[in-house]
């Protein structure tokens, strides 16, 4: 089963001493704290929060796949970056994954300052699907291939 990374944070922060939790959704914007706070009913419901045997249990079982799978996408992108050649082409080339998978590859990455500055002036603003689907087909060509 596949759970989203919204669902894994509700379940760490069920985990979580109250007074901890309070902090933390207190200071989610409005749409996120509500998203949460349904998430934490859920847990709450089926008496997951209360046992912590079944919650360590579960996040070791969710931790356990997905960084593999992360950490494999993660090497792919490290390597496009390392081949882009020039921190704007890095920037634009991290704008094809998500803002997840840009912060896991640039923590990757020794002296990504230069990196970061350009994908953070791109990810202020939606990329063009011509420009998205031209870099995709680029990367392909020069040996970064896409599986998308």
């Amino acid at each position: 089963m596949e759970f989203s990374p919204l669902r894994k944070a509700a379940i760490r922060l069920a985990c979580l001493h109250a007074d901890d939790r309070k902090w933390i959704l207190a200071n989610l914007a409005a749409d996120e704290r509500r998203k949460m706070d349904a998430l934490l009913g859920e847990i709450n419901e089926l008496g997951l929060a209360s046992e912590p045997s079944v919650m360590a249990g579960l996040i070791n079982e969710l931790a356990a796949q997905p960084q593999v799978q992360a950490s494999a996408h993660s090497h792919i992108i490290h390597e496009r970056l390392l081949k882009a050649g020039h921190p704007f082409w890095a920037g634009l080339v991290l704008q094809l994954e998500t803002p997840v998978q840009r912060r896991e590859a640039l923590s990757t990455l020794a002296n990504s300052a230069s990196i970061r500055r350009w994908d953070t002036a791109f990810a202020k603003h939606t990329m063009p699907p011509a420009l998205a689907s031209s870099l995709r087909e680029y990367m392909a060509r020069s040996g970064g291939q896409d599986e998308r």
